[in-house]
This record gives C-alpha cells, structure tokens and sequence, in this order.
C-alpha cells in the first residue's frame, strides 16, 4: 500500500495526470539485457499555445522508431493536459487541431511508429486507429 497524502490520491485521480504523480513531464529508456524500451508521456503543462512542443516529442520519438533495432520498443504517449483538457488536446478545436487530427495528418505513409497510445480514439469516426494501423508495413 502507497502511504501518500489524500489530496495527492485525489489529484491524480480526479484529474488524471497519467500514471505518475506529479504530472509527468519525461522521456525514459530502460535497459533489459539487451532490450530496450523507450518511453515518450511528456504529459502536463500544455496550452493551446505549447501544444506544438508536446508534437515535437512525439515527432521525434516516430523519427526514433523508425531507425529502431530489432529489440528495441518504442511507446508514445499522445495525451497531454495542462490548461488543454485531455479531450481538447485529443481534439483540438477552431484554432489549433488536436494531437489525433494532428498525427492522422503527418504520419499516413508506410512506415515503423512504435506504440502509439492515445486519447479519445474514436474522434473523427477512429481516424487515428485507421492512420496507426495503415501505417503498417504488413498491412
């Protein structure tokens, strides 16, 4: 059992701040014998305004993914959150498209993009399921 303060279980709970606390702001690597797995959830903090840096490290991490080795995994976390919620940041809105919009976008050519784990998938009829799978070199 997790001895933390009530308020911290609350926070992270009522507000979904991934599964972290405090919000998570990280890109990490663990080293298993050879394999390894690289994480991309840089998550809270984000503005309409900001939403361009959270594209960046995801757009960095696909870069990655693509020259992987074999036994490397590569997990990008979509979702963010910050004065965005997290379905705004999935979505967009008038002025600025959302993280899905955004990939389904960028991202429709064949090629290697890891795991991508993302809010909110069935916005726009589950452009962003069509376009992960599309991508697929085996489809």
């Amino acid at each position: 059992m997790l001895n933390l303060p009530v308020s911290t279980l609350l926070t992270g709970f009522l507000f979904c701040t991934s599964f972290y606390y405090p919000p998570v702001k990280t890109t990490f690597e663990i080293k298993n014998s050879g394999f390894n797995l690289h994480v991309q959830d840089n998550y809270a903090g984000y503005t309409a305004l900001s939403i361009n840096f959270k594209r960046k490290f995801v757009g960095l991490f696909i870069e990655q993914a693509k020259n992987k080795r074999a036994q490397d995994l590569y997990i990008n976390f979509l979702s963010l959150s910050g004065m965005l919620t997290p379905y705004t940041g999935a979505a967009g809105h008038h002025l600025i498209d959302g993280m899905n919009v955004w990939l389904c976008k960028q991202y429709r050519e064949k090629q290697t993009m890891g795991i991508i784990v993302a809010d909110f998938v069935d916005i726009d009829e589950g452009d962003i399921i069509k376009t992960v799978v599309n991508s697929n070199n085996f489809v």
